[in-house]
């Protein structure tokens, strides 16, 4: 029995070709049964969430906990519309703070902004020029011109 489709064009994609052996070959299938669900879980448990919302959202990464390297925490992502939040283009040397409205947060994974210049240049910024602490975000225009988009992506763990 078997079923065709493309094949998977991400390393971290499972293949939707199955060619399953014979059913009166019970051991032959059972093993390409086990190594089918171990890359399936494989596959799953290293795969990370690409939705970029304005709401929180649990992106799929794990980082270990120090006291138990076997323990894991979650990954939680949120993004922020900056323009839209500041009502306007963000003006050349800006320097701000927003309240980002998420409790517990406790350790980075990773804080970047992307952004569009009203000149066009689209690029991306990082600490110090973004970064956040217990209640705000803080983010500075190290650029001398208006940027028109910023989307700030906080990943980060938290109690």
């Amino acid at each position: 029995m078997s079923f065709s489709s493309n094949n998977p064009q991400i390393t971290n994609q499972l293949p939707i070709t199955i060619n399953l052996p014979s059913l009166e070959d019970q051991r032959e299938f059972i093993g390409y049964l086990e190594i089918l669900l171990r890359n399936i879980s494989n596959t799953v448990n290293s795969k990370t969430g690409g939705l970029n919302t304005l709401n929180e959202t649990v992106t799929g990464d794990q980082y270990y906990t120090e006291d138990n390297p076997q323990s894991f925490r979650n990954v939680y992502r949120k993004t922020f519309d900056l323009v839209n939040l500041n009502g306007a283009d963000i003006p050349p040397g800006a320097l701000g703070a927003i309240a980002h409205n998420i409790d517990g947060v406790i350790e980075s994974a990773g804080i970047y902004a992307h952004r569009t210049a009203i000149t066009g240049e689209i690029f991306t910024l990082v600490y110090p020029d973004i970064y956040i602490d217990s209640t705000s975000i803080f983010f500075n225009n190290p650029f001398g011109v208006q940027l028109t988009q910023a989307d700030i992506v906080c990943n980060y763990l938290k109690n």
